[in-house]
């Protein structure tokens, strides 16, 4: 089972999903590609279990154009400032 981005929403895969850390919310958090004006969004959280800080789960390779193209691994973007991982 894979992550992936379905109608411009990103999913983390089953295993992630399965973590106790990790949760999903009503809250969305806008995305975009650091190389390119792509965007997406995610509603997939980890809660750092020492600190209680809240990280929104994004694509670990980054924007999977971009790697092709670019050759080099293009990290999402929070659109609003919360924390990625």
């Amino acid at each position: 089972n894979r992550s992936m981005v379905i109608g411009g929403m990103y999913y983390p895969n089953e295993r992630v999903k399965n973590l106790s850390a990790v949760f999903q919310a009503a809250r969305v958090v806008p995305l975009k590609c650091s190389q390119c004006v792509e965007s997406i969004s995610t509603t997939w959280f980890w809660k750092h279990p020492g600190t209680g800080e809240i990280y929104a789960l994004v694509p670990h390779n980054g924007h999977a154009t971009c790697l092709k193209t670019q050759r080099k691994k293009c990290p999402w973007l929070s659109l609003d400032g919360t924390y990625t991982l």
